[in-house]
């Protein structure tokens, strides 16, 4: 009798079908609980990346305000639109000013009122979505 490399005298081909569906349905079952996991905490790590974006946009804002005021013998800014020029905050027309992948949108602060901050998104097509999660209303400086 030749010696066999498995005991009991047979030798081993390969894994049996029955073995390799439980695998693939382990693996099948694993993605179906990871993957929505994952989209969710890519879409909560683009809300918070949009509120820095806000924080940011809300502290440009009051450093704006108070170079304003410097500049013009410790005279306040009547409204947003005496900051919003190229000197100061640098808006555009539709008053928004983009950091990096986000679009912020100034609105209010006529005569001394709250402004508000809304913020958009770049998407991957090169278009903007606005983040609803992410916007605020920060108060006119000694109002």
């Amino acid at each position: 009798m030749g010696s066999f490399p498995y005991p009991h005298g047979r030798s081993q081909q390969g894994f049996t079908l029955i073995e390799l569906i439980t695998v693939i349905i382990i693996l099948g079952i694993l993605a179906a609980v990871v993957t929505p996991r994952y989209f969710s905490m890519v879409d909560d790590a683009r809300v918070a990346a949009a509120r820095g974006a806000v924080a940011e946009g809300a502290s440009r804002f009051y450093m704006t305000f108070a170079d304003y005021t410097l500049n013009n013998s410790h005279t306040t800014p009547a409204g947003l639109s005496d900051i919003s020029g190229a000197a100061y905050l640098g808006l555009d027309g539709g008053n928004r000013l983009v950091v990096g992948d986000f679009r912020l949108t100034y609105g209010g602060g006529a005569d001394g009122a709250d402004v508000t901050i809304d913020v958009e998104d770049r998407g991957g097509d090169g278009g903007w979505s606005e983040v609803d999660a992410a916007s605020a209303t920060v108060p006119w400086p000694g109002s």
